[in-house]
């Protein structure tokens, strides 16, 4: 195990892990290549209160188009955190949005 005073040697920044008990939700994308859910998992390793939700069918961009799609499962759990981030969030949809990776979401709805 590293010693958390320790430097990264490459960036010049400290590995120490961020306390906080602030109510925190991270969603992640399953084929993120950028973000990964281990990285979120690590990231949010001193916090009390933070939750990382692992969406199955997202890349990078798990709510990137979806604000024009409200009744998305990635939107609807999001919105309904943020109106009561004291609670887990409600994680019983993950699973229930199509594997789609045809042409983006907002292309296909909104192109006439």
């Amino acid at each position: 195990m590293k010693d958390p005073d320790e430097k990264n040697e490459l960036f010049g920044f400290h590995d120490a892990v961020l306390m906080s008990d602030v109510p925190t939700l991270a969603i992640v994308g399953r084929f993120d290549p950028f973000g990964t859910a281990r990285d979120a998992e690590q990231g949010m390793a001193g916090f009390a209160h933070g939750y990382v939700v692992v969406s199955p069918v997202n890349g990078h961009g798990v709510t990137g188009t979806e604000q024009w799609v409200p009744h998305l499962c990635l939107v609807r759990l999001r919105d309904a955190w943020l109106d009561d981030p004291a609670r887990p969030p409600n994680t019983s949809c993950i699973g229930s949005d199509p594997f789609d990776y045809g042409l983006p979401l907002d292309f296909r709805l909104f192109t006439p």
